[in-house]
């Protein structure tokens, strides 16, 4: 659990140019420590607060000293995360410094577009959209300035204002989805936290039937098979004009790689074939994901729809299509390759793949 604390309550009249009372804070934390509450961390601040730099970062480090003296021990201490009010690039070029010798995680939230908007669901569908999950000045400002700290998202989605009924809850926000966790985690993000589990029409569960949307299903095939290591993409990455977006991560827990490729083009297949040398398409799995049609609920792993048991409360196994080493018996001439549909995700497991940083620890 990460506890999220109040950074406007506490200030005398609410005023964000007064310091903050940590009274209430103190008092959570001594029974949160006394009582072995489990927190991960604690983040100071949530969207609407943002005080000048300076009085903020002295705010921080008052709550780095309460840390201090509640969890003496830095191994079960929380993490001390924020700031999630005021992300802009150039405010947190004055906040960062201020900070980063007690800041563990700088957070910030982001949503690509708007839920009212009527064209939000063919605007998702372009390269422009995707390309502005990722705010490369952001990163650089992290990267300059607490580069010591982890780099999460605290809070996002396809589209604000509890997003879209058949957009943000359909397969049309897996490519968006999809892309942003393989794009974030290429670019020194280790944890995304995704609005919501449960609530508006962007969550990963439906908020009136609790049956997971395609999202979900997702979140689920990420965890399980894209590792921790990224690797770079070269060649057929750059020749999809923004339709093909490529992903390559070491397996979890294992030799050979994952990639990640996601097809947003109406009407083009993209076919995959051959490789440096340390690249073979077989042996391989492959877990394509598609649906009857953009706006679905439903999702589809290799031709067969994800539905939650009959009781309710079983999800249903998420089993690749199995393709054998060329030149095995139960192969044949198309092994070699691999063909995307157009509007389809897939996460292809290679685990004869070499690369020397993939190797079981």
């Amino acid at each position: 659990m990460v506890f999220g604390l109040n950074a406007v309550w506490g200030r005398e009249d609410h005023d964000l140019h007064n310091p903050l009372d940590m009274t209430n804070i103190d008092a959570l934390l001594a029974y949160s420590a006394a009582h072995n509450v489990q927190i991960y961390g604690f983040e100071l601040g949530n969207e609407k607060c943002g005080p000048p730099p300076e009085l903020f970062a002295k705010d921080y480090h008052a709550l780095h000293a309460l840390l201090l003296k509640h969890w003496p021990a830095k191994a079960n201490r929380p993490l001390l995360i924020g700031n999630d009010c005021n992300t802009n690039p150039s405010y947190l070029s004055s906040f960062l410094p201020l900070v980063e010798d007690v800041l563990d995680v700088t957070t910030y939230h982001h949503y690509d577009g708007y839920g009212l908007d009527p064209k939000i669901a063919e605007k998702i569908m372009t390269p422009n959209y995707l390309d502005s999950t990722l705010s490369a000045e952001l990163d650089s400002v992290h990267q300059k300035y607490a580069p010591n700290s982890q780099l999460w998202v605290g809070e996002a989605a396809a589209a604000w204002h509890s997003g879209a009924d058949g957009v943000t809850n359909a397969f049309t926000s897996s490519f968006w989805w999809s892309d942003a966790l393989g794009v974030l985690a290429a670019h020194n993000h280790s944890v995304y936290c995704r609005q919501t589990l449960l609530g508006g029409n962007y969550g990963l569960l439906n908020r009136l039937t609790y049956q997971p949307n395609p999202d979900f299903y997702i979140s689920q095939l990420f965890h399980e098979l894209m590792g921790d290591v990224v690797l770079k993409v070269t060649g057929a990455a750059a020749d999809g004009h923004g339709y093909l977006r490529t992903y390559t991560q070491c397996n979890r827990g294992g030799n050979g790689v994952t990639l990640l490729l996601i097809n947003i083009a109406p009407n083009t297949t993209f076919v995959f074939s051959g490789g440096n040398g340390n690249v073979s398409w077989t042996p391989r799995l492959e877990y394509v994901l598609t649906a009857e049609q953009l706006s679905s609920k439903t999702i589809n792993l290799n031709g067969q729809p994800l539905v939650v048991g009959s009781s309710g409360s079983a999800l249903p196994p998420l089993l690749p299509k199995k393709v054998p080493s060329s030149g095995s018996s139960s192969s044949s001439a198309e092994d070699g390759t691999f063909s995307l549909s157009p509007h389809s995700i897939a996460f292809v497991v290679l685990p004869d793949a070499a690369a020397s940083v993939c190797t079981k620890r």
